[in-house]
């Protein structure tokens, strides 16, 4: 490699391992505990006992996390560039999952370990220096990394063509995230121009070309009756019905996350930002679904503030609300992305020169200003799209300071 004189450094690693659960299993998980109720009967206080309120299982055993990594480390340029690149595969197996069963039972859940999840991922990251002069210094280093997780097994049930099942009660499918929402897609709002009338009720229009010579002839079967400003949903199926198998898969927690920092200095001056982005997840906001949270889009309670639909104001975003009832398909209003993109970090500094500062017995002085989540920007109607309703949001901080030695 020495003939090759920009590469500096250049390693190529790679790992394997098995390890268990990080969390472990709490203590005596595995058994039927008893929780203690005290009463009283006549002028004694007793204590009495109740089997607990999750089903026992003898057979519980830790899951086991087993990883593939490969990755490339470089250096070119007198390592003015440098930066990494990783790839991985990591299979849990007897996952550790809280399952829900039949209260006919006594019980709706059982800690039980549960079929196989898979975890693929490449992150890349590079670094370098653009401009590196006596008095002007420019870096910037950028962060990507892409992860994709799915549920290969359940459990060892398989279907009359051999693949394994989906535990629908469970929310859990075969090829998808371990955590996901099931639920209609929203398709917009209905307009007074999707309808004819006649006397003083509204007929739905054809949408659905069924012997494909280009014109609508079928009308989408809804198991209600519809009517301008109420919710649509897509038929995911085709079939021509809305019926609970057209209920389709949200990802829950993102899958592409971007960071990108810079830092600039010029003579006495430094500039340093952080910006991150995340895309792929999507929440359930409560804030446009939950009664409890105001969320229930009757437009009578406190709540966010929406773009409801009314015949002056024709939106198809948010349907028209109801004072007595709640809004069908509402929760599919609810499901939001929670991409965004923030300015994480934002620091201006100074360092008075050397010069001036020993006239004063000082050897470095400097004044920086910092600021944290200065901006945000995310279409996710709530606090933040990383945390969950009610949560505290992330404070934006400002910060003044000095620095100095002796």
């Amino acid at each position: 490699m020495k003939k090759i004189q920009f590469v500096d450094n250049l390693k190529l690693r790679l790992s394997y391992g098995a390890v268990g659960n990080q969390n472990a299993i709490p203590s005596y998980k595995s058994l039927g505990l008893a929780s203690s109720y005290p009463y009283e009967f006549g002028d004694q206080l007793l204590v009495g006992y109740l089997p607990g309120q999750e089903l026992s299982n003898p057979t519980l055993k830790w899951e086991t996390s087993i990883t593939a990594n490969i990755g490339l480390d470089f250096g070119l340029f007198n390592n003015r560039l440098s930066g990494t690149l990783e790839l991985y595969d990591t299979r849990v197996k007897d996952m550790l999952v809280d399952r829900k069963i039949n209260s006919a039972l006594g019980y709706t859940s059982m800690r039980d370990n549960l079929g196989e999840l898979k975890t693929q991922g490449i992150e890349f990251s590079l670094s370098g220096d653009i401009i590196r002069k006596k008095d002007l210094l420019w870096s910037a280093s950028i962060n990507i990394s892409k992860s994709k997780q799915e549920i290969v097994k359940v459990n060892n049930l398989r279907d009359a063509n051999g693949n394994y099942m989906d535990d629908v009660d469970n929310r859990w499918f075969i090829g998808y995230p371990q955590k996901v929402y099931y639920d209609y897609k929203f398709d917009g709002i209905f307009q007074e121009s999707d309808f004819d009338m006649i006397g003083d009720k509204y007929y739905l229009k054809p949408t659905i070309d069924s012997d494909g010579d280009g014109i609508p002839d079928t009308v989408l079967e809804y198991p209600h009756e519809v009517e301008p400003g109420m919710i649509k949903v897509k038929d995911m199926n085709g079939d021509g019905k809305i019926t609970v198998d057209d209920r389709t898969k949200f990802q829950r927690d993102p899958d592409f996350f971007f960071s990108f920092n810079t830092k600039i200095a010029w003579k006495g001056f430094d500039l340093y930002a952080d910006l991150y982005a995340s895309t792929g997840g999507y929440e359930r906001n409560s804030y446009l679904y939950d009664a409890n949270s105001g969320g229930s889009l009757q437009g009578k309670l406190n709540g966010v503030k929406v773009h409801y639909w009314t015949k002056e104001n024709p939106s198809n975003t948010f349907p028209k609300p109801s004072n007595s009832n709640i809004t069908v398909y509402n929760s599919t209003v609810a499901m939001q992305s929670t991409d965004y993109i923030r300015l994480r970090t934002l620091t201006l500094g100074y360092t008075f020169p050397e010069s001036l500062t020993r006239k004063f017995m000082i050897s470095r002085l400097r004044l920086y200003a910092t600021v944290t989540n200065l901006w945000t920007e995310t279409d996710y109607i709530s606090y933040s799209p990383e945390l969950t309703m009610g949560a505290y949001p992330e404070p934006q901080v400002w910060m003044f300071g000095i620095n100095f030695s002796f």
